[in-house]
């Protein structure tokens, strides 16, 4: 395989790994506070689904557009430091996902405990 290859692979390894540790840690507490604000199940499944699909999408979509330019004679590190650039677009991508949605969620929930 060609060190772009490894590279693309291990980058993209990293990304699913990091998405579904995300997903996995935030969705038990955002289950629960939909649950006791969105009084229906369907609604709760459907916002929990949404999130998931939206962290999903953030995630390998900046992993699509990797930009590695390796010369001839590239050294390891090289390397490394293009896994790096590419992990750090993908944080910054989700972290933006979840502010985002959490300012989605907070107007939810403002406007349905005001009707109850």
């Amino acid at each position: 395989m060609s060190p772009y290859t490894v590279s693309f692979i291990v980058l993209l390894f990293l990304v699913v790994l990091i998405a579904i540790g995300l997903v996995r840690w935030l969705r038990p507490a955002l289950r629960a506070l939909l649950e006791d604000v969105v009084v229906l199940p369907a609604g709760t499944e459907y916002y929990l689904r949404a999130f998931t699909v939206v962290i999903a999408f953030i995630a390998l979509g900046a992993v699509a557009d990797p930009s590695f330019n390796f010369k001839d004679n590239v050294r390891f590190m090289e390397y490394v430091w293009a896994v790096a650039h590419g992990l750090k677009s993908v944080f910054e991508n989700l972290v933006i996902a979840v502010f985002v949605y959490t300012g989605l969620i907070t107007i939810l929930i403002a406007a349905l405990r005001r009707k109850q």
